[in-house]
């Protein structure tokens, strides 16, 4: 779950990682981007959710994409490393993959629901209201995105946490 009372600024994930390199760790996090979440017409579909099929569009691979690059970005400012979690769209295994290629110490991880369903899995599911025990953040993606994590995970892009 996203708590927007914790959502911090880019230039303060910048500062707290310049002092946390000091302590030679590794940053790590499950991106959201608040600013495209919170902007039309993405927010009237994250907040006007009244039933859980509507989860997964809310929350369109795009702003995964862009969070994920981001913080790849920061880090890379910064000079720590960094683990991005619950990686859930080809989109952003490939700036992983792309962070990873450039040398930059970029690490990954993704979970079981990412390689078992996909957005049309969730479509046969009992989801209104009871169904959701199905939702996960982000939301399982297209059949395209599933074989990204496959591949990601093969070629040692992407660890699979348990």
């Amino acid at each position: 779950m996203t708590q927007f009372d914790l959502a911090i600024r880019g230039g303060t994930v910048v500062t707290a990682s310049d002092e946390f390199r000091a302590d030679i760790g590794i940053r790590q996090g499950r991106i959201t981007t608040r600013p495209f979440i919170s902007s039309s017409p993405i927010r009237r579909r994250w907040f006007s959710v009244r039933n859980c099929r509507r989860h997964g569009t809310s929350r369109p691979q795009i702003v995964e994409r862009e969070a994920t690059h981001r913080a790849i970005s920061h880090a890379e400012i910064v000079g720590v490393p960094i683990m991005i979690v619950h990686v859930s769209g080809r989109e952003a295994m490939e700036q992983v993959r792309w962070a990873q290629q450039r040398g930059l110490p970029v690490h990954a991880e993704t979970c079981p629901q990412y390689i078992t369903l996909t957005a049309d899995d969730m479509k046969g599911l009992n989801m209104d209201m009871s169904g959701a025990k199905y939702v996960c953040s982000p939301p399982p993606r297209d059949k395209e995105s599933q074989q990204a994590i496959w591949e990601g995970i093969s070629r040692g892009v992407a660890a699979l946490a348990w």
